[in-house]
């Protein structure tokens, strides 16, 4: 099985990312940030460094197939896109905004787990960890879009959740260099 070489650099960028996004939600959970607002946009900015980051990958990595690379494309096409159309209309209602936000996570987890599968060229353990992560992240998000009249508080846990699992995957992945 021959491996992909992740450069050091976007290792770094994707430790960072997780991180930062788990970082983020923490400022939430600890109700260091109480304002709807605030709380949207700090999602939404991890939601948009994900997004560059999978379109930093998706611009660098040259795996065999092109499979891949498309998908962390599109992916991070979408991250960036959702992220921006929410700060330019962070005024919309609440539930509007978090729907946005889920479904454009929602999109995440379904990049994961395909990612998950059709990547032959990383250890199992990898491959298992987006598959779990994406899984984790579709089931979570398709409870706040079939929710949509849920109280703010359990919609913003579930995302905070999502964006959590996700930047420890993130971080896992690139310190570990997969």
């Amino acid at each position: 099985m021959e491996e992909v070489v992740i450069p050091n650099w976007l290792r770094a960028m994707d430790v960072l990312v997780g991180a930062l996004s788990i970082a983020l939600c923490g400022l939430v959970l600890l109700g260091l940030v109480t304002s709807s607002i605030a709380i949207l946009i700090l999602l939404t900015t991890a939601l948009f460094m994900v997004g560059f980051a999978r379109f930093a990958r998706a611009a660098t990595i040259k795996p065999k197939g092109t499979s891949r690379r498309v998908i962390n494309l599109v992916a991070g096409l979408i991250g960036v896109g959702t992220a921006s159309i929410i700060i330019f209309n962070i005024g919309f209602p609440d539930e509007y905004l978090l729907a946005l936000l889920a479904t454009a996570w929602m999109i995440m987890g379904l990049a994961r787990v395909s990612i998950g599968i059709i990547e032959k060229d990383v250890q199992m353990w990898a491959r298992i960890l987006q598959i779990v992560v994406g899984l984790t992240t579709l089931a979570f998000t398709v409870l706040v879009i079939l929710n949509p009249s849920a109280e703010f508080s359990a919609v913003l846990l579930l995302i905070l959740v999502v964006v959590i699992v996700n930047g420890f995957a993130r971080t896992s992945r690139g310190y570990v260099g997969v």
